[in-house]
């Protein structure tokens, strides 16, 4: 499922409203104290196979994209977006003869005040927006 990161990677770093609200974008790990706003997208482990049909079935995969930042508004905005352009627009996966996005649904978000401060002493805001992505894949023989 490297691809489906990738893939969201790419897309978000495409968005023009996103990588102007962002100072950076990571998949799965962050640099020792990043300028924020900044995201985390992580990958979870996936979910039984949903249809199997002789070759090909379709694989549930849920992502968390976890912002970071000191605005409550700024985090909000953020998620918004990211939800709105992974429910509208799927990600091509690039490998168009075994895997093909077929859906992005919302399972939950959240903000909160985040036990830890930033440099300056500000509260730091953590948002996170899990999306279940539905994937078709199809074993060539």
């Amino acid at each position: 499922m490297k691809y489906l990161i990738k893939a969201v990677r790419s897309q978000v770093l495409n968005n023009v409203t996103l990588t102007a609200a962002l100072s950076q974008v990571y998949s799965d790990r962050t640099a020792t104290s990043p300028t924020m706003p900044y995201l985390v997208i992580e990958m979870q482990p996936s979910m039984e196979h949903i249809r199997n049909t002789g070759g090909t079935y379709i694989e549930g995969r849920s992502l968390f994209f976890s912002v970071y930042g000191t605005s409550f508004d700024t985090i909000a905005d953020i998620l918004e977006e990211i939800e709105r352009e992974f429910t509208t627009s799927l990600p091509s996966l690039g490998v168009p003869l075994t895997e093909k996005s077929m859906d992005a649904v919302k399972v939950s978000d959240d903000i909160s005040v985040d036990p830890d401060r930033n440099e300056h002493g500000e509260d730091v805001w953590h948002g996170i927006l899990n999306l279940a992505f539905k994937i078709q894949k199809s074993v060539l023989v």
